[in-house]
């Protein structure tokens, strides 16, 4: 979410070529052009014996209706087990914890009392104190209340009301004011060339 501005985010980079696009969203769901592309490499080899641990997902948005439980698939590859996995589901509530003693495929669920976006942070570590994160977003399906809390993000609804009526009267006064100017700027001119 933006504050002020700007926003940031933590990513993790993959061994080989990494090519990183920046794409922002605006509150109706409006995707911004991409940046330009950001190409960064990652050796394995510069970092002798490093197996680093990494998370990944097909999927980068899922949503559930409230009060249905939302089930995601996360990949854990890399590292050395066991790994400490920990969700932050955005909504507030507790932090789930997760230990895995092999890397592969595992699920996470959680259930959304309510309709709104949420971040998803999942954070692994292994056993040498190796970290990747994954950053994911989650929808509680639905109409989302006028100033609904979701997690520490307060989602609020602007209502627009255009005001037909000014115009209405407005318009009509102008032309009148545009032939009474006009009139009066003839009457002057004719009076001018009266008195020569």
């Amino acid at each position: 979410m933006c504050v002020n501005g700007s926003y940031s985010i933590q990513i993790d980079l993959f061994v080989g070529r990494n090519e990183l696009i920046a794409r922002a969203y605006d509150d109706l769901d409006q995707a911004s052009p991409d940046s330009n592309m950001v190409a960064v490499n990652f050796p394995v080899s510069q970092f002798s014996g490093l197996n680093r641990v990494s998370l990944s997902s097909v999927f980068a948005k899922k949503g559930a209706t409230p009060g249905q439980s939302l089930s995601w698939p996360i990949i854990l590859s890399g590292g050395s087990g066991p790994y400490a996995i920990t969700i932050d589901w955005g909504d507030g509530t507790q932090t789930d914890l997760i230990s895995k003693e092999f890397p592969g495929t595992f699920d996470i669920s959680h259930i959304y009392k309510s309709a709104g976006i949420y971040n998803i942070l999942i954070r692994v570590t292994d056993k040498n104190g190796e970290v990747a994160f994954l950053q994911l977003v989650g929808v509680g399906n639905g109409e989302i209340a006028d100033s609904q809390s979701a997690g520490s993000d307060t989602i609020t609804k602007e209502v627009v009301k255009v005001l037909w009526w000014p115009a209405a009267l407005l318009i009509p006064l102008i032309f009148i004011a545009f032939w009474l100017g006009r009139r009066h700027e003839l009457f002057s001119l004719r009076r001018k060339f009266d008195r020569q």
